[in-house]
């Protein structure tokens, strides 16, 4: 997982990523806890990640850790990213505008 954040570090660079060895922060901290992920947002722990199963184990990729990390809003998603989400959501809303208009066709009459 230390790879892994390096490099969602590296592309979140205006979120601060801080790396402490467990049993040096918490004495008798076991081993079977590892890796902890503490997420403090405004002095507070926001979320807190124990073990490495929720992001896939060993099958983990820095994306896991990325979406996992939006989710509880530790980064941001990317304004390009953002705004073809958004285009998509509007893209979306336009086309069940047009098929909610094309039910209507069926109906003859504008007595309505």
């Amino acid at each position: 997982m230390g790879a892994h954040l390096a490099t969602v570090a590296a592309r979140n660079k205006s979120t601060k990523f801080v790396k402490i060895i467990g049993d040096q922060c918490i004495p008798d901290y076991p081993d079977r806890n590892m890796p902890t992920l503490l997420i403090y947002g405004d002095g507070d722990v926001k979320a807190q990640l124990v073990g490495a199963t929720q992001l896939g184990g060993l099958n983990m990729k820095p994306e896991d850790i990325e979406a996992y990390l939006r989710r509880v809003g530790a980064i941001k998603v990317p304004e390009s990213r953002a705004s073809k989400s958004e285009e998509v959501k509007k893209s979306s809303i336009r086309s069940s505008a047009v098929a909610a208009l094309s039910d209507d066709d069926e109906y003859e009459s504008d007595d309505y």
